[in-house]
């Protein structure tokens, strides 16, 4: 294929449909290679169309969140309330996303969405699918994600990393410049689709359950008693040591850390032997108390947004209408099947909390239609569901 046309090569990289199939022609042949150079932009562009699909516009909001002006180290409120109403027109028009890219804005998208995201679309969807509780006790094997499931996982693991961006901070015991929990659930989560905030609400679970279990091991190696930190005399705290066996410093380090973002969670995964992962771990534990993702999807804090509001949101009122909720066979904008069956059939602005841990453990809100029916998803969802007697929607309102 090296002898082809320069056009003939060029028609061939755009055909590619993945970043990692793209890297592994253009390392392969130094032909294509100085082909890829040459048109770099269109081809990066058009394949990571492919790699993404309809989360390009989340991919891209990352990269350029990545940019933003931070005085002092931190994003300031009018700036991340700028930025959000920027991301709001990039949803409205995702084609004038990819045509006002920079070469620099698609490498960036292509290097993070090698470094953690590929890795992450592997991960959760299996542990989520492990989570399942079979009668066989048989644990269901993913298979191909389809272009909806992938869909759903892409958007939800860019949104967390989002989040973790625009609300975090460098400051111990201070929350990010002027955001409370009920301004993080406005004006961030406010601007998806309730099934879409209940995405990130699972990838969050994931991830906190991960990182529990990391910090269960690794707490003895970096407590301040430890031996290795003999050598420093009391009562100070030496570098590298925490307080992880009280629960409230546990807590905060893990929310803090979960908000370094997916580049590190990956590293996390990757790293199997002990000392390594204590190290890696010493180097990146964070600490942050609010806004937490998981007390900005608190039952409370919802409660509290609809009691303060000056007026419903677009979400609020479909839910006070009882708007119909149907099931669309699976159209990316449209709910799954298993958010439909939760809710009855009508519109619930109602997620985080308030579900049932039982069906956020297996991701109830990423597996299409098709797939629920086959591992029985969707009797797991009415079995769990609460009684109408205990719908949210009326008894915390």
């Amino acid at each position: 294929m090296e002898a082809l046309p320069p056009e003939l090569r060029l028609q061939i990289l755009l055909s590619i449909s993945d970043v990692a199939d793209l890297k592994a022609v253009v390392h392969a042949s130094p032909v294509f290679h100085q082909q890829y150079l040459l048109d770099r932009q269109k081809v990066l562009g058009r394949v990571l169309e492919g790699t993404l699909g309809g989360a390009f516009v989340e991919a891209y909001a990352v990269q350029a969140s990545t940019c933003l002006d931070k005085p002092g180290g931190e994003l300031l409120r009018p700036t991340v309330e700028q930025f959000l109403g920027e991301y709001r027109g990039f949803r409205l028009d995702p084609g004038a996303v990819l045509r006002q890219c920079t070469i620099e804005d698609l490498a960036g998208m292509a290097a993070f969405h090698q470094d953690a995201i590929q890795t992450l679309l592997e991960y959760c969807p299996a542990v989520f699918l492990s989570k399942f509780d079979t009668t066989t006790g048989t644990p269901l094997q993913v298979g191909d994600l389809s272009t909806t499931e992938r869909t759903r996982f892409l958007r939800s693991l860019y949104r967390f990393q989002l989040f973790c961006i625009l609300f975090s901070t460098k400051r111990p015991y201070y929350p990010p410049e002027g955001f409370s929990e009920e301004d993080v659930l406005t004006i961030f989560f406010g601007i998806f689709n309730p099934w879409e905030a209940e995405e990130v609400a699972c990838i969050s679970r994931i991830i906190e359950t991960k990182y529990q279990r990391v910090f269960e091991a690794i707490k003895g190696d970096l407590d301040r008693d430890n031996p290795r930190f003999s050598d420093w005399d009391w009562p100070t705290t030496p570098p590298g040591s925490f307080y992880l066996n009280e629960e409230r410093h546990l807590e905060v380090h893990i929310q803090g850390t979960m908000r370094r973002g997916l580049a590190l969670f990956r590293q996390v995964l990757g790293t199997e032997d002990h000392e390594a992962l204590v190290q890696l771990m010493q180097a990146n534990i964070g600490w942050q108390e609010d806004p937490s993702l998981t007390r900005c999807l608190s039952s409370y804090v919802q409660s509290f947004r609809r009691t303060e509001a000056a007026e419903l949101s677009a979400h609020d009122q479909m839910e006070v209408d009882s708007k119909k909720l149907r099931y669309s066979c699976d159209r990316v904008d449209a709910p799954p099947l298993a958010w439909v069956v939760l809710w009855r059939g009508e519109y619930s602005n109602w997620f985080g909390e308030v579900i049932p841990s039982s069906l956020q453990d297996w991701g109830h809100v990423f597996w299409d239609g098709r797939r629920l029916h086959l591992f029985g998803g969707r009797n797991a969802v009415v079995r769990e569901r609460w009684a109408q007697d205990d719908d949210p929607r009326y008894t915390l309102v």
